[in-house]
C-alpha cells in the first residue's frame, strides 16, 4: 500500500519558479524514506530506494514477493506472477499451473504419475487416467484408497476352452481367472462342424454357435436342399428341415403339381392341382350313372370340384336340360315344372296341339278322346266344345255361317266368333246409289236398321228421308262413307250441289 501522485515530472526539473512546497515535495521524493509509525518501528519495512521514476512497481496479491515495473496503462493487469499455484486438487496433488488468481479455474486433469496398483504390469499412470479406471470405486472411497479398484488396460490373451485366444484388458481377464466373470464366447470359426443328428448333414459354425447348438439342437434348422418324394410320386426340392418335419408328420404338404382326374360324382375329367386330387378322392356322396347325366330328384351329396362342363340334367318327364355341371347338382332337387312343348290330343276338338309337358300330363290323366272337329255351322256348336281353363287350337275348320259364306278358321275362334262374317258383297249405297264393297256382317246391320238403298237417279242424288242412320255403328258408317266418288245433290232449300259422296252422311242426318 502506499500514496501515488502520477504526473509529467519534466516540468518540474529546471523549473526555479516552482512554489515552495512543492520543491520541498521533490527534495524528499528524492530522497530515502523514514518511517514515521509510532508502533514497533522496528518490524514496519520502509522503502529505501528512489521514490520518483517512469516506472510503477506492481507486487502479486497472493505472493507478495514477485513484482512487475509497469511502463504504460497496458501493463497494469495481473498474470505477470510465475509462482505455481500450490491449491490442493481434488486428487490432493498440486494444481501446478502459474499463479491465476483470483480465478479459480485449477488443474482438470492431473499429470501427476502414480503407481499402478496392477501387479501383472507394474508401473507408472498419470493420476487423472488412473481416476478415470476406477469407474468401480464407491463415491465415498477415499482418495488414498481409490487406486484398490483400477482397472490396468493393459491387453491380455486369454485361452478358451476351444484353444482359440481372445484379447481383453488386464483387469477382465483378471475377473474371468478368478470365476468372478463368464469366460467369453468364441467368434471364430469352429474346427469342428455342426452335424445334425436326424439328417447327418453338417453345417460350419463358430465356437460359441456349436456350444449352443450342441446344448439345444431345437434352435438351429439345416438348409441344406434335399429332394422329397410325396405319396403322389412327384419329387420336390425342399430344404432339409421342412422334409423333416413333414415326415414326422409335424407339418402338412400339398403338391402343387398338376394331374388329371376323374370326378367321382359327374365323371368328367378335370386336370386339377395333386393336394386338390387327394381330397377329390376322399369324396362320399352318389355317383351318376351316366357320365355327365344329373337324374332329378336324386340328392347325390355335397361337391367335389366345382366342374364347369356341360352336364345333361335329366328330368323324371325324360326331357332334359344342358346346362354347367355344378349347376345341374344344384337343380337336381328343386326344379321347376317341366315347360317343354308336347303334342297331345285336346280333349275339346280332338285336334293335336302342344302343351307344357306337366300340363299335357295332367290331360292325359283324364283320358278324354272327343271326336275331331272338322265342321261347324254357325248356331249349332256343340256345348262341349270350350276351351275354357284349357289350351287353344289353333287348327283351322270350316266354319259355315249363317249367311251361306264359309270360311277357315281357327278352332279355338268358333266356340265363341268375336265378330260376324267379313266376307265383303258389292251393293248399292243407301246414300248416293254408287257400288260399295261391305262386309256381310254390316249388310246385316244395314237391314236390321232398315236402311234403304234409293234407286239410281245420276246424276242426282236423293237422299230418303225415312232413312235413320244415328243408330248405326261406327263400322258401319265408315262403310258408307268409303265411296270415292261426288253428287250433286238437291238442298233442303231447293238449290243444287256437287259434293263428296263420303260427305252425304251428314246431309242426311
Amino acid at each position: 500500500l502506499g500514496l501515488y501522485i502520477l504526473g509529467n515530472t519534466g516540468y518540474f526539473e529546471g523549473n526555479k519558479g516552482l512554489p515552495r512546497h512543492w520543491a520541498i515535495t521533490f527534495d524528499l521524493l528524492q530522497s530515502p524514506a523514514t518511517n514515521d509509525s509510532a508502533v514497533d518501528a522496528g518490524n514496519i519495512k520502509v522503502f529505501e530506494g528512489l521514490q520518483t521514476g517512469t516506472e510503477l512497481p506492481l507486487c502479486c496479491p497472493l505472493h507478495r514477493n514477485v513484482t512487475f515495473s509497469a511502463k504504460s496503462h497496458i501493463d497494469l493487469k495481473l498474470g505477470y506472477c510465475v509462482e505455481v499455484c500450490q491449491d490442493k486438487l481434488a486428487c490432493g496433488h498440486e494444481c501446478s499451473f502459474p499463479c491465476h488468481w483470483p480465478r479459480k479455474d485449477h488443474r482438470q486433469h492431473c499429470p501427476v504419475e502414480i503407481d499402478s496398483s496392477c501387479k501383472s504390469h507394474p508401473g507408472k499412470v498419470a493420476c487423472h487416467l488412473a481416476f478415470l479406471r476406477c469407474r468401480g470405486a464407491p463415491q465415498d472411497t477415499k482418495y488414498s484408497e481409490i487406486m484398490r479398484y483400477y482397472e490396468c488396460p493393459v491387453v491380455c490373451s486369454i485361452t478358451l476352452p476351444c484353444s482359440h485366444t481372445v484379447d481383453k484388458p488386464c483387469h477382465e481377464a483378471r475377473l474371468i481367472s478368478d470365476g468372478k466373470h463368464q469366460m467369453p464366447q468364441c467368434n471364430k470359426k469352429s474346427p469342428i462342424p455342426y452335424t445334425f443328428s436326424t439328417c447327418g448333414h453338417s453345417k460350419s459354425v463358430t465356437c460359441a454357435e456349436l456350444v449352443l447348438y450342441n446344448s439345444d439342437p431345437a434352435i438351429v434348422r439345416c438348409e441344406e436342399n434335399d429332394v422329397f418324394i410325396p405319396p403322389c410320386g412327384h419329387e420336390r426340392a425342399l430344404k432339409c428341415w421342412k422334409k423333416t418335419r413333414i415326415e414326422e408328420r409335424k407339418e402338412s404338404f400339398n403338391c402343387n403339381r398338376e394331374r388329371l382326374v376323374k370326378l367321382p360324382r359327374c365323371g368328367h375329367e378335370q386336370t386339377v392341382q395333386c393336394s386338390t386330387a387327394d381330397r377329390i378322392e376322399k369324396w362320399v356322396g352318389v355317383s351318376c350313372e351316366e357320365v355327365g347325366v344329373v337324374d332329378e330328384g336324386v340328392s347325390y351329396g355335397l361337391q367335389d370340384y366345382p366342374c364347369n362342363a356341360k352336364a345333361s340334367l335329366r328330368r323324371k318327364c325324360g326331357h332334359c336340360m344342358l346346362l354347367p355341371c355344378r349347376e345341374a347338382f344344384a337343380k337336381s332337387t328343386s326344379l321347376e315344372a317341366c315347360r317343354e312343348p308336347v303334342k297331345i290330343v285336346h280333349p275339346s276338338c280332338g285336334h293335336g296341339c302342344k302343351v307344357a309337358c306337366h300340363l299335357a300330363d295332367h290331360l292325359r290323366s283324364q283320358n278324354i278322346r272327343p271326336p275331331v272337329v272338322t265342321r261347324l255351322i254357325e248356331g249349332d256348336i256343340p256345348a262341349k266344345l270350350t276351351f275354357a281353363g284349357l289350351p287353344k287350337c289353333d287348327e283351322l275348320v270350316t266354319f259355315v255361317r249363317k249367311c251361306g259364306h264359309v270360311e277357315q278358321l281357327p278352332c279355338s275362334e268358333i266356340s265363341k266368333p268375336k265378330r260376324g262374317c267379313k266376307l265383303e258383297s258389292v251393293v248399292k249405297s243407301p246414300l248416293c246409289g254408287h257400288d260399295i264393297k261391305t262386309p256381310c256382317f254390316i249388310m246385316n246391320e244395314l237391314q236390321k236398321a232398315q236402311i234403304k238403298c234409293p234407286p239410281n237417279q245420276a246424276p242426282f242424288a236423293v237422299i230418303d228421308s225415312s232413312n235413320d242412320f244415328s243408330t248405326l255403328s261406327n263400322d258401319a258408317r265408315k262403310v258408307l262413307q268409303s265411296c270415292g266418288l261426288r253428287s250433286r245433290v238437291i238442298l233442303t232449300c231447293g238449290h243444287e250441289s256437287e259434293v263428296e259422296c263420303s260427305k252425304l252422311l251428314r246431309h242426311s242426318e
